[in-house]
């Protein structure tokens, strides 16, 4: 193949490029240096042909070489012409439709009007792809490279960096927008948690006032038959017996205590610590207590269920407080599901000769003390109940100058009437009358507030429950 090359007019710099590795020799070639003017301002141009570089004004040339015209006489020798010529042939500047370096370059001056070489050749040029025109001037003289590629390479890098950033600021506005929403959803989760918590709690304290109310009631239903037969192996003076002979189950049980004449029914709780008999209990108001002192006296009411109301008499009561050192429990409870308790030492009921009296000892509990008065020293010459004696409608035995029972509708221990009034009318809660005949314990719920359930009971102060 033959490349031609060819400076412009007047003196051309080419720029220092970096050079191409020559096949031939295996080394690098440094760039050609700038061609030598003529003296008249021409250029000299070199044809190369089989790689070797001559020049049309050399003398040596054969003239069926230059074309058929005679070479020209240079300035310059012709070892010298032939050394640039040579220099030049190896140099990366060839039109050769090979890949080049990715530059576009063109010198200035080599083109006429038509923007093409002199001799008909596209101007040189150094491109990634076949030589073809590009952009270029000259300036004072030398090449102008227009360099399109690298400029769009340039562009290319800033607009994906941009792209990165973008992208990274994106990222790290949903990361912490993400990170916002997760910790707004823990702070919901951890406030329905806590929100279920407390429903839970609350749900549990009904539940415990629940098992507790149906602890006093002895879990009753109403309709099941309660009497425990144990026949007749022996008898028992009370309940504290009956537990500790193994029997631990609550109910109705055949008792005789030491004087009395006759066996009787009563209801032995085997809870709280188990052995109480209990001698009366309210429940539900299906039993009279406005009774005469013959009914209180001998005993009334439902012997048989679960949660009957009863009475168990005076007698009764006398024969079982008088032989031992008995502990009166109350367990109270009220229409909003709560549940107190009065505890008394020494309980104790004197017989029919004193009226049935009343005595007691040292209080304990939650419910007040509305038995003995002792929730305030100037009421208990009114308040107290201790020491005194029975009172039915019937038979007075009050400190009031009317008829406390009768009043009241109650068989109770009254003084100058009450500020506990265990046997009255069966209301549900607060109540109005015309006098205060509930079912009353001040120190708890006042005098006009009915108390839902009662049970009273007793059992031997120094009771060890038999664990077996």
């Amino acid at each position: 193949m033959t490349a031609v090359l060819g400076p412009g007019n007047g003196t051309q710099d080419l720029p220092a490029l970096q050079p191409l590795r020559d096949p031939s020799a295996g080394k690098f070639l440094p760039p050609p240096p700038p061609a030598a003017a003529t003296g008249d301002g021409g250029a000299e141009w070199v044809t190369l042909q089989d790689g070797e570089a001559v020049s049309r004004a050399d003398p040596l040339l054969p003239s069926g070489k230059a074309g058929g015209r005679a070479p020209r006489q240079e300035p310059l020798a012709g070892k010298r012409r032939a050394a640039v010529a040579r220099e030049r042939a190896a140099s990366p500047w060839r039109n050769d439709q090979h890949t080049l370096p990715q530059h576009h370059l063109h010198a200035a001056g080599t083109t006429g009007a038509a923007g093409r070489a002199p001799w008909g050749e596209e101007p040189l040029h150094r491109t990634g792809g076949p030589l073809r025109s590009g952009r270029g001037r000259a300036v004072g003289g030398r090449f102008i490279c227009h360099d399109t590629g690298r400029a769009s390479f340039l562009r290319m890098k800033i607009l994906t960096l941009f792209n990165f950033i973008l992208a990274n600021c994106l990222i790290m506005a949903t990361g912490n927008s993400t990170l916002q929403s997760c910790f707004q959803e823990q702070l919901r989760l951890k406030a329905q948690v806590r929100l279920l918590e407390y429903r839970v709690k609350q749900q549990q304290v009904k539940i415990v006032r629940l098992l507790q109310e149906k602890e006093i009631q002895y879990r009753d239903n109403g309709d099941e038959n309660s009497v425990i037969d144990l026949g007749e192996k022996r008898q028992y003076a009370d309940c504290a017996e009956i537990y500790n002979d193994g029997h631990k189950r609550s109910g109705f049980y055949k008792m005789k205590p030491l004087q009395s004449p006759s066996e009787f029914l009563a209801y032995c709780d085997m809870s709280e610590g188990g052995g109480w008999t209990v001698f009366q209990r309210r429940s539900d108001g299906s039993q009279k207590f406005d009774r005469v002192w013959a009914d209180y006296e001998q005993g009334f009411g439902n012997f048989v269920l679960r949660n009957g109301e009863y009475w168990l008499g005076n007698k009764n009561l006398h024969y079982l407080t008088n032989q031992g050192n008995y502990t009166l429990r109350i367990d109270l409870s009220d229409f909003e599901g709560e549940r107190r308790f009065a505890q008394y030492k020494s309980f104790r009921v004197a017989d029919e000769e004193s009226s049935y009296q009343l005595s007691c000892g040292e209080y304990s509990g939650t419910a007040g003390d509305s038995l003995t008065g002792g929730f305030h020293p100037e009421v208990k010459w009114w308040a107290d109940h201790r020491g005194m004696k029975f009172s039915t409608q019937d038979r007075d035995n009050d400190n009031y100058e009317g008829n406390c029972a009768e009043e009241d509708t109650a068989g109770w221990w009254f003084n100058r009437c009450h500020t506990s009034n265990l046997n009255g009318v069966y209301y549900k809660g607060p109540y109005t009358a015309k006098t205060d005949n509930g079912i009353v314990w001040y120190t708890w719920h006042g005098w006009w507030y009915s108390l839902k359930s009662v049970v009273m009971k007793v059992r031997p102060a120094d009771f060890e429950p038999n664990v077996v």
